[in-house]
């Protein structure tokens, strides 16, 4: 009986130690457990954005699981092993194993189970894939036969630059851009974390969206459109900030706008389609255009898209796919001293015999170049609406050319804009072939180049004054800053681009400069860096895929 007894409270206890299925306690820290996995294995507990395991794009994935057998009685033999992502589980082996993956964050959860009695201990595991190209400038050059792109970075740890060529052959087993490809576009692809570079070719798949993480294909534009494909080929393409709205200018004139479309509060990727080209009563023919997403701060955000058309020989600006030609009804601050038909402004005062035309009406007229060049956040904090700088050349018929500058307002629907100055253009130039990107910074300020494209010029438009920076040896085809700072520097510090400044030449030379305040100041950037790309760099465009902090 007293045998019966025993075997009977040890069936017992042996059917309790078989009913525990899961020890999953991230903080287990004693004996009483048959194994305990390493606490690296989980999220940092201080912070819960501290990733575990970091790989590169295009890497295996490999983690070990690290773990300590507590009751001598188990044998490794006798552990297995269950590695879950989403909910599935990918691996069931010690190491886990994994082919190359898209760039991102991923969580999971490991088990280590002691199959004696199916009991599982569980860990949090998490890891990181990079991009494989992060913050950098992509370069795009021109053989003509056809076009490559390159990658411009600065290596964080070493402080050195390097240059990747033809990164969109090498991720497309070969393949090649059209000749005469550019500009380049790089913007939100899906909501506002992925990012997307277009390439504007032309050829036969046309203008393409990229990967900005590997250089990937995501779609080639042709294929958003409803119905025909334009017959022209693409000018620009330019994407409102944080959206998937877009147009596309078409070197005919014609504007196609595709505005985003959303899915229970989600944007879904590329969903809009362009539509027919916009058609005013009165014609149009749109000759620039150009991206107001400059300003953004925590409160306001311009985001509109401004133009000119050169059949009516006046300014325009699109909110929400819906063009406004300017007017004389948009100036409407009072107190503003210098108006249309007021004498040329140059900076210092009036210009006799040059009345200061309004971006309303530029007949008489032919503007050869359009560019924001800044804008003032500094402007709303002292109680003031925030404003873009717009810069254009115009060129009159006996060929002159001039600088006209104006400050672009919109805010919560309210349009207003400002000139700021008129007035000869200070250097010898050649409007046609002149290098003057947008600025896309905080000091309105802008760069060009000079009638040789030898030489560049920085300008101030807060003084209008003009200084000499740097003398190429070679013709200059392509400028282009790096990193932007805002006006105030409350967002942080100054990145690893702040003050780089890139240099492309027709034979392909690439020069990186240092081109902070005394650079400017003395006209001697230092020279940090020199490189070659294949054919005639015809275009530059900086990007930030840099995760979020680990």
């Amino acid at each position: 009986m007293k045998n019966i007894f025993k075997a009977v409270i040890l069936s017992i206890v042996l059917l309790a130690s078989g009913c525990i299925k899961d020890n999953g306690n991230y903080d287990y820290t004693t004996d009483s457990q048959s194994i305990t996995i390493s606490p690296n294995m989980m999220k940092n507990p201080v912070s819960p954005t501290l990733l575990a395991f970091v790989f590169k794009q295009g890497e295996e994935i490999k983690i070990d699981l690290e773990y300590t057998i507590n009751d001598p009685s188990l044998a490794e033999t006798e552990i297995a092993y269950q590695w879950i992502l989403g909910g599935e589980t990918v691996c069931t082996e010690k190491t886990l194993s994994l082919r190359p993956m898209p760039a991102g964050k991923y969580y999971g959860v490991v088990n280590a189970i002691d199959t004696r009695f199916d009991q599982v201990y569980a860990r949090e595991f998490n890891f990181q894939v990079d991009p494989s190209y992060t913050s950098g400038i992509v370069i795009l050059s021109d053989n003509g036969t056809n076009a490559q792109l390159g990658y411009l970075y600065k290596d964080t740890k070493t402080g050195e630059f390097g240059f990747s060529a033809d990164i969109y052959g090498s991720s497309n087993n070969g393949a090649t851009l059209a000749s005469g490809a550019g500009p380049l576009v790089y913007h939100p692809y899906s909501d506002g974390i992925e990012y997307a570079l277009t390439i504007v070719q032309g050829g036969e798949d046309g203008p393409i969206d990229l990967n900005a993480h590997d250089m990937l294909p995501y779609a080639k534009i042709k294929d958003t459109f409803i119905g025909n494909t334009p017959s022209s080929s693409f000018k620009d393409i330019i994407y409102k900030e944080n959206t998937l709205a877009a147009y596309a200018l078409t070197d005919d004139g014609h504007i196609y706008m595709r505005d985003e479309i959303s899915y229970n509060g989600a944007i879904v990727p590329q969903a809009g389609r362009f539509s027919a080209p916009y058609v005013a009563e009165e014609g149009c023919r749109i000759q620039h255009i150009i991206n107001n997403s400059l300003l953004s701060s925590m409160f306001t955000s311009v985001r509109e898209v401004l133009g000119y058309d050169s059949l009516n020989h006046r300014c325009f600006y699109i909110d929400e796919c819906v063009v406004h030609p300017f007017t004389s009804a948009i100036y409407t601050n009072a107190n503003e001293p210098f108006l249309p038909g007021d004498p040329g402004y140059d900076g210092n005062g009036p210009v006799e015999g040059i009345a200061f035309p309004g971006p309303e009406n530029l007949e008489g007229y032919e503007v050869k170049k359009m560019i924001a060049c800044g804008y003032d956040v500094s402007a709303w904090l002292l109680g003031s609406d925030p404003f873009t700088v717009v810069a254009m050349i115009l060129q009159d018929g006996s060929g002159k050319n001039y600088l006209l500058a104006y400050d672009f307002y919109y805010v919560y629907q309210s349009v207003d804009v400002d000139l700021r100055m008129f007035c000869e253009w200070p250097v010898e130039i050649n409007p046609d072939t002149i290098v003057m990107p947008d600025n896309m910074g905080a000091d309105e300020t802008f760069f060009f180049t000079d009638k040789d494209n030898r030489n560049i010029y920085h300008y101030n438009l807060n003084y209008g004054s003009v200084k000499k920076v740097y003398t190429s040896d070679e013709t200059i085809t392509a400028i282009r800053r790096g990193e932007i700072g805002n006006a105030m520097g409350f967002y942080g510090d100054p990145g690893i681009y702040a003050n780089v400044f890139v240099v492309g030449t027709e034979s392909g030379k690439i020069t990186v400069l240092n081109m902070d305040a005394t650079a400017i100041a003395t006209g001697s950037p230092e020279v940090l860096f020199e490189t070659r790309a294949e054919g005639k760099i015809t275009a530059m465009e900086y990007m930030s895929n840099d995760m979020v902090s680990y």
